[in-house]
C-alpha cells in the first residue's frame, strides 16, 4: 500500500485498525464540500459516448469502435462486488453505473487517490428513465481497508482497493447492484468544454461574484482560461467558467439551484455536441473527434466497447428524470480530529433511497445494513431522533 500521507491535497486519514474516538464533544459544522466535479464526470461520460455515435454517424461503427477502444478498458471479478441476491433480484429492472472523479494532480497514480465524487447513474432498463444519485465523498460507512472492514469515510475506498472497492462499499452499505464503473480525471472536462468551443451559458448578476472568486481555485491544476465573467446573461463560457459555474452554491437556492445549473450544463453540452455534429457548415467532425482523442484514452471502464456503443444509441435522447445527493439526512462528526459526513441513520437513509430512486415503497433493508447502521451510530454516537444538521429532502 502507498503512503498516501505524502498526498498533499487529501484529508488526513486514520491509521488501519484505530477506531476512532466516539467523544462528539468536538463536532463542529462544518461547510458541505460542493460536488464540483459530479457535473465534470457526467459531461465526459455523455460527451464520450455522443461523440462516438457522432462519428459513427459520419464514418461508421468500425471508427467508433477504434475511439471507444482508445479508453482504459479493465476487467474486474463480478461475483467480487458483495452484490446481495434479494438486492439483485429487487433492482433488476436497474442498470446502476458508478462514476468515479478523482482529482488527481500532476505526478500522482491515480489508483492511489481519492475519489472527490461517486455518482451513481441509473438507468431504468423499461423505460430508459435516467437518475443521478450523488454520494457524499465523507459518508462515514463500512469500507474494506487492506483485508479488514472499518467503518471511515467513503472517500478512502479508491485509495485502499480502486474502482472495484468503491463499488463493494456502496453496494455494501446502500443495497445496490452496480457491476460498472466509469471513472475519471475531472480537470478533462475543461478540455472537453474547450474542444467544443465553450458552452453558451445563462449567467445571473448574484452569480457572477462567486464565480470569479472560484476561477483560479478551479485553474489551480488545470492551467487554463482564467477569463473572469464580466456580465450577466448568455454568453459563452470556456472550461474552467463551466466547472467553476457548476462549484458554487452559496447564492440563489443553494443545494437545489446548483442542482439546477448540473442540469443546465448537461443539457447545453449535449446540444452544443449535436449542433456541431449536425452543422454541416462547421467543423463539427474534427470538434468531436479532438474531444474522443483527447478525453477517451484519459477515461477508465469495465463496460466493454459494444456494451458502451449500445448504451449511446439507447440514450441518446437521455434525459435526466431526477438527482439528488446522498445521504438525505446527516450531521457532520470530528472523531480523532478527522470530519466525517454521519448518515442519520444509514439505516433510514437507504429506505429513503430505495422509495425515493427505485419506487420500492415500505422498503425493508438487508439484515447486512441494519447491522452497518448501527455501527456507524455506535462508533459516531450519532442515532435516530437527534437533530439533523444537513438534510436533501424538503420534506424531512
Amino acid at each position: 500500500m502507498s503512503d498516501l500521507s505524502k498526498n498533499p491535497d487529501v484529508t488526513p486519514m486514520t491509521e488501519v485498525g484505530v477506531t476512532p474516538n466516539r467523544n462528539n464533544g468536538n463536532k463542529k459544522k462544518k461547510k458541505r464540500k460542493g460536488l464540483k466535479i459530479a457535473i465534470a464526470v457526467i459531461i465526459v461520460l455523455l460527451i464520450a459516448l455522443g461523440a462516438a455515435g457522432a462519428v459513427a454517424y459520419h464514418h461508421g461503427m468500425d471508427w467508433a469502435k477504434e475511439k471507444l477502444d482508445s479508453m482504459d478498458h479493465v476487467t474486474l471479478d463480478s461475483d467480487d462486488l458483495e452484490i446481495d441476491e434479494q438486492v439483485a433480484k429487487d433492482l433488476k429492472d436497474y442498470r446502476n453505473i458508478l462514476i468515479l472523479g478523482i482529482d488527481k494532480r500532476k505526478g500522482e497514480d491515480i489508483n492511489t487517490c481519492r475519489s472527490d465524487a461517486m455518482i451513481i447513474m441509473s438507468i431504468k432498463k423499461s423505460t430508459g428513465e435516467v437518475k443521478m444519485i450523488s454520494v457524499v465523498r465523507d459518508s462515514f460507512l463500512q469500507l474494506d481497508e487492506v483485508g479488514e472492514l472499518r467503518i471511515d469515510k467513503l472517500t478512502h475506498a479508491h485509495a485502499y482497493g480502486g474502482p472495484i472497492n468503491t463499488m463493494r462499499a456502496i453496494n455494501r452499505n446502500l443495497d445496490l447492484n452496480i457491476k460498472e464503473f466509469v471513472r475519471v480525471d475531472w480537470a478533462t472536462v475543461a478540455d472537453v468544454v474547450d474542444n467544443l468551443g465553450g458552452l453558451e451559458m445563462t449567467i445571473h448578476d448574484y452569480e457572477i461574484d462567486e464565480m470569479n472568486k472560484y476561477i483560479k481555485d478551479t485553474n489551480k491544476s488545470l492551467q487554463g482560461d482564467e477569463t473572469p465573467i464580466k456580465k450577466a446573461g448568455k454568453q459563452k463560457l470556456n472550461g474552467i467558467q463551466v466547472v467553476t459555474y457548476c462549484r458554487i452554491r452559496k447564492v440563489g437556492g443553494g443545494d437545489s439551484e446548483r442542482a439546477s445549473r448540473i442540469r443546465n450544463t448537461i443539457e447545453a453540452t449535449i446540444k452544443k455536441g449535436r449542433d456541431i455534429v449536425f452543422d454541416e457548415k462547421t467543423e463539427g467532425l474534427k470538434k468531436i473527434n479532438d474531444v474522443c482523442d483527447n478525453a477517451l484514452p484519459e477515461i477508465s471502464t469495465n463496460i466493454p466497447t459494444d456494451k458502451l456503443m449500445k448504451l449511446f444509441w439507447e440514450q441518446k435522447s437521455i434525459k435526466i428524470a431526477d438527482s439528488v445527493g446522498w445521504p438525505y439526512t446527516w450531521d457532520g462528526a470530528q472523531l480523532n480530529g478527522i470530519w466525517y459526513d454521519v448518515p442519520i441513520t444509514l439505516e433510514s437513509n437507504v429506505i429513503d433511497l430505495h422509495e425515493d430512486i427505485f419506487g420500492q415503497k415500505g422498503y425493508e433493508p438487508t439484515e447486512r445494513v441494519k447491522e452497518i447502521s448501527e455501527l456507524v451510530s455506535y462508533e459516531s454516537g450519532y442515532y435516530e431522533g437527534q437533530p439533523v444538521q444537513y438534510t436533501n429532502k424538503d420534506k424531512k
